[in-house]
């Protein structure tokens, strides 16, 4: 728990700018109980993605994942239920 808490304050020091003045925009799946957020200042895009089911969750292809900054009970684009996958690009 303390080695998860420590990448949460790094994520918050790392891309304070982006998290807190970035345009964000809100994505849910009702049907599968996903929820995701995107921030975006410039050229930087943060993408949050969240698994509050009960089920595995694959990640469409059309989200880039090349850059994984945070992830919970996450492997090869699945999320298992209550994990979470956090992502960051400039475009």
């Amino acid at each position: 728990m303390y080695d998860f808490l420590k990448q949460l304050i790094q994520l918050r020091h790392d891309y304070q700018t982006v998290l807190s003045e970035g345009t964000l925009s809100w994505e849910t799946d009702d049907n599968k109980n996903i929820v995701g957020f995107t921030r975006q200042l410039g050229q930087t895009k943060i993408f949050a993605i969240f698994n509050a089911g009960n089920t595995n969750y694959e990640i469409p292809t059309s989200i880039d994942i090349s850059h994984i900054i945070l992830e919970q009970l996450y492997n090869n684009h699945i999320i298992q239920p209550n994990g979470f996958l956090v992502t960051i690009s400039n475009q």
